[in-house]
Formats: C-alpha cells, sequence, structure tokens
C-alpha cells in the first residue's frame, strides 16, 4: 500500500513531537536529579541512561546539543535554578508549569 504525501508528513510531525516529549523527559529528569538530589551532571545522566536504556551520548545529546549549550553551560545553568528554570521554560514553552512543579 502506498502512502500519500500528506499522510507522511502528518507521520513525521507525529514522530518529531513524540521525540521532543522524550528528550524533555531525559533533560527534566537530569534536572532535576541534579537540583534536587544535588548529583553531578555525570550521575544524572548515567542514571537516566538507566532507566531509559539508550546510551550516555543520547542523554548528553538531549541536555545540550538539542538546547544549544554545551555540557559546561548546562552544569553552569544548574547551579542557579532560577536560570535553568527560566532557560527550559523557553525552550519548552508547552510544558512550563511540569518545568515550575519538577525543579522548583
Amino acid at each position: 500500500m502506498k502512502i500519500s504525501e500528506k499522510a507522511k508528513q502528518w507521520l513525521d510531525r507525529l514522530k518529531s513531537k513524540k521525540n521532543r516529549n522524550i528528550e524533555f523527559n531525559q533533560v527534566i529528569e537530569v534536572a532535576t536529579i541534579m537540583l534536587k538530589n544535588d548529583k553531578s551532571f555525570e550521575t544524572a545522566v548515567y542514571e537516566v541512561v538507566q532507566k531509559y536504556g539508550v546510551t550516555e551520548s543520547t542523554i548528553r545529546d538531549a541536555c545540550t546539543r538539542r538546547l544549544k549549550l554545551t555540557t559546561r553551560d548546562f552544569i553552569s545553568r544548574a547551579k542557579y535554578p532560577e536560570d535553568l528554570v527560566d532557560f527550559l521554560k523557553k525552550k519548552f514553552p508547552d510544558k512550563e508549569q511540569e518545568i515550575e512543579s519538577l525543579l522548583k
């Protein structure tokens, strides 16, 4: 069965939204582990890797490149929770309430 171009575009958008939600969850979990449990970035990444069964580079990528940050930038922002919360709310405006409740 041949799929129409419109159907392909719709599926691509759906996959993109799903991937964005997965990335959001991964970033929030790393941030939450760092802020609430006072753990290092490396430890937080490791814990999220274990939970999702993905590679370390996948989690690091979600927290850095996809946010247009370096590892150092992410860690620096996590030292100032308000800064990290504001930054994440700008990156994920549709998740503002979730960010507030998880990180504050």
